[in-house]
């Protein structure tokens, strides 16, 4: 972190991952930042401190994507998972049905999810659930990229075309319910700062 009024030198050096951190996003009003990593982690940051404070591991690969809306982290990984975080309940939710890894995942409300991956689609989720969700087809190559507006989903692939998707209703996002997980694919919390697989740092 650099303070730009003495922008020569940072102001802290976060220490943690142990392979490149390939994304980044701040929350000033909570004082958190939330980094990933090809060593396959999500580490939550208290920036003012620089400690870290929880430890999220689950993917068995990179962490390509995620986003975040405290307390929820989604996650895309390498392995073809997406992953729904509570870092205040201390769960996961992990969702199986892409076929290659995940590229991009977007928080589109609190209970739906996007996700797009190397096979092309671009899937809708609901986060109380595991499977099934919606899947929808018309890129003939990799999808790479993914944004959204209020009522639009817009993809990005290397077929070299961009498409625009109508965001679809809760209600067309099939909805099955499974009993809570913990973080570590049914795993139940230890007593324990440790739980699943997200680990609080001590202060």
């Amino acid at each position: 972190m650099w303070d730009r009024r003495k922008a020569t030198k940072p102001m802290h050096t976060l220490s943690g991952h142990v392979d490149w951190v390939k994304n980044l996003m701040l929350d000033e009003a909570k004082d958190r930042l939330v980094s990933t990593s090809f060593d396959g982690t999500i580490r939550l940051w208290v920036p003012s401190t620089a400690e870290c404070a929880s430890v999220l591991s689950g993917h068995s690969g990179t962490v390509n994507s995620f986003d975040y809306r405290y307390p929820v982290i989604a996650s895309g990984g390498s392995d073809g998972t997406v992953r729904i975080w509570n870092v205040e309940k201390g769960t996961c939710r992990i969702l199986r049905g892409h076929a290659s890894e995940v590229t991009r995942v977007c928080i589109l409300d609190e209970e739906r999810v996007a996700s797009t991956s190397y096979d092309k689609t671009l899937r809708i989720w609901n986060t109380a659930t595991s499977n099934p969700c919606l899947v929808l087809r018309g890129h003939s190559d990799w999808i790479t990229t993914l944004q959204k507006t209020s009522d639009r989903i817009i993809t990005g692939s290397l077929d070299c075309t961009i498409k625009v998707w109508a965001i679809p209703s809760a209600s067309d996002v099939p909805l099955q319910v499974p009993p809570p997980s913990a973080l570590s694919d049914g795993k139940k919390k230890p007593k324990k700062s440790t739980f699943g697989s997200l680990r609080k740092k001590k202060p």
